[in-house]
C-alpha cells in the first residue's frame, strides 16, 4: 500500500516515462472568475502559512488544518466552506508489530499491550475531546463539542466511489479529471 505522496510521485514518474502530461501545472494561469488567494505552503502538523510565492484561487484541505491555522492567529482568518455533500475521511490508527522485533523478547508483550491500549484509548470520550479541541470531528460523543458546519450528505470513498484505487485512477492519473480541469482553466 502506498501513501498518497508515494502514489502521486509514482503516477507522475510513470506518466513522464510514457511521455504523457502529468497533473502538475505550475504555470497554469489563475481562473479568471476568482481573485488569486495566497498560496499555502505544505506544512504538516503546524498551522498553514500563506505566502505570495504562487497565487492560487482556492485551497482544498482538511478542515482541521484550516481550524488550526485560524486559531494560531498568525494570519488573517481563512474562510472555509464545507460543501453540502462531503467525503468522510477515516484517519487510521494501528499497531505495527514489525517494530517490536527490535525489542527484547521480555518486553515485547508489554509493548504490544501498551500499543493496543493506546489504540483503544484513541476512541474514548477523553481522547476524542482532545481531537475535537484540535479541530477533528469526534467519532464518539464528547463533553464540549466544537460547533462544526453541518454536512447534509456524507459520502464514503469505499461505498460511493469504488475505493481509493478507483478514485486515484479516475481523478488523479494522467489524463484524469484533475488534468481535464487544469486544461480547461488554462485554456488548453
Amino acid at each position: 500500500m502506498f501513501s498518497p505522496e508515494e502514489r502521486a510521485r509514482e503516477e507522475q514518474e510513470r506518466a513522464e516515462r510514457e511521455g504523457k502530461k502529468t497533473h502538475v501545472f505550475p504555470s497554469a494561469p489563475p481562473c479568471p472568475s476568482f481573485s488569486p488567494a495566497p498560496f499555502l505552503k505544505k506544512q504538516r502538523h503546524r498551522p498553514l502559512k500563506p505566502t505570495n510565492d504562487t497565487p492560487g484561487d482556492a485551497l482544498l484541505n482538511y478542515e482541521n488544518e484550516i481550524i488550526a491555522t485560524n486559531e494560531a492567529g498568525e494570519v488573517s482568518p481563512l474562510p472555509y466552506v464545507v460543501p453540502p455533500s462531503n467525503i468522510k475521511v477515516k484517519m487510521p490508527v494501528a499497531t505495527v508489530d514489525g517494530n517490536l522485533r527490535r525489542w527484547p523478547s521480555y518486553s515485547r508483550k508489554a509493548a504490544e499491550d501498551a500499543a493496543r491500549a493506546f489504540v483503544e484509548y484513541c476512541f474514548t470520550p477523553e481522547a476524542q475531546q482532545e481531537l475535537n479541541d484540535a479541530g477533528f470531528r469526534p467519532v464518539v460523543k464528547v463533553r464540549k463539542p466544537r460547533h462544526f458546519p453541518k454536512v447534509k450528505k456524507l459520502l464514503s470513498v469505499e461505498e460511493d466511489f469504488g475505493g481509493w484505487d478507483a478514485v486515484q485512477e479516475k481523478m488523479f492519473s494522467a489524463g484524469g479529471v484533475l488534468d481535464r480541469i487544469n486544461d480547461a482553466v488554462a485554456g488548453r
